[in-house]
C-alpha cells in the first residue's frame, strides 16, 4: 500500500507553533484545512498516484480540553469559512509542558478522540486519510525557538521533528507517526525557520494568537484569520 505523503503549508505550520507558544503552560487544539491529491483508483484497481494531503492551514480551537459544544460551533463556523476545495482534514495539538524527553511525549486522549471523530467523517482517496499533529513541548518547541547549539546534531534533530504527524495504525490508534512530510515552501528548515520567527514574535508579545475560546470571551476577536502572522509569513516567504 502507498504511503500517504503530508505537505504542510508554512503559515499553517506558524500557526500551529505559536497558538502553542502563547499558551506554554496549557494543552491547546485546533483544526487543519486541506485537500487531498492523488491516490485515485484506476480500471483493474491500481492507484494512479502516491496520495498527497495538503494542509494549507490551521484554525485554532481552544487553550483548554475541548468540549463537545465548543467543538461543534467551532467546526461549523469554520466550515461556513472555508472555500469548498478545502475540508476539515485534521486536528493538531500540544500538550502542556510535563514531559521532559520529547520523544515519549503523545497527545493526549481529547486529540486522539478529535482525530478518530474527523478521520471517519472525511471523504479522501483510497490509502488517504486524515491526520493529527502534535507540537511537541516538552523540548522540541523551546528549541525551535532559540535554535540549535553549534554543530550538535540531536538539536538539529529535535527541531526538525518540532512538530510529529500522526495518522490511523493497525490498531486503529492515532499514533503511526507519517514518513514523507513536506513543506509547500521551498524547503521544512525554511518553513522551520518562518515558525520560529512567528513563534519569538509571540513571545514578545508583536503577535497575539486568538482562538475560538478567546472569541467567546471578547467577541470583538479575530480567530479565523491572524493578519499579523499572515504578515510575518508573507514578507520572509
Amino acid at each position: 500500500m502507498p504511503e500517504q505523503t503530508v505537505r504542510i503549508a508554512p503559515e499553517a505550520h506558524a500557526m500551529m507553533v505559536s497558538h502553542a507558544v502563547q499558551n506554554v503552560t496549557t494543552q491547546v487544539h485546533g483544526v487543519l484545512l486541506g485537500s487531498f491529491q492523488g491516490g485515485e483508483e484506476e480500471e483493474g484497481g491500481d492507484v494512479n498516484a502516491t496520495p498527497t494531503l495538503t494542509i494549507t492551514k490551521a484554525v485554532p480551537i481552544c487553550h483548554e480540553a475541548p468540549t463537545k459544544p465548543i467543538v461543534d460551533m467551532a467546526l461549523l463556523l469554520i466550515e461556513k469559512a472555508s472555500p469548498s476545495e478545502q475540508q476539515i482534514v485534521g486536528w493538531y495539538t500540544s500538550n502542556e509542558v510535563m514531559v521532559q524527553n520529547s520523544r515519549e511525549e503523545r497527545p493526549h486522549a481529547p486529540a486522539l478522540r478529535m482525530a478518530s471523530i474527523i478521520g471517519s467523517q472525511l471523504e479522501c482517496p483510497r490509502h488517504g486519510g486524515g491526520v493529527l499533529i502534535l507540537v511537541r513541548n516538552s523540548g522540541a518547541l523551546a528549541k525551535l525557538l532559540v535554535g540549535p547549539d553549534d554543530d550538535d546534531e540531536d538539536d538539529t534533530d529535535l527541531i526538525h521533528n518540532a512538530i510529529q504527524v500522526l495518522g490511523k495504525d493497525s490498531r486503529k490508534q492515532w499514533l503511526q507517526e507519517f514518513q514523507t512530510v513536506e513543506s509547500t515552501s521551498e524547503s521544512w528548515e525554511q518553513s522551520n525557520a518562518l515558525a520560529q520567527s512567528a513563534g519569538l514574535k509571540v513571545q514578545s508579545g508583536d503577535i497575539v494568537i486568538q482562538d475560538y475560546v478567546n472569541m467567546l470571551e471578547a467577541p470583538s476577536v479575530q480567530w479565523l484569520e491572524n493578519a499579523a502572522l499572515s504578515k510575518v509569513i508573507a514578507s520572509k516567504n
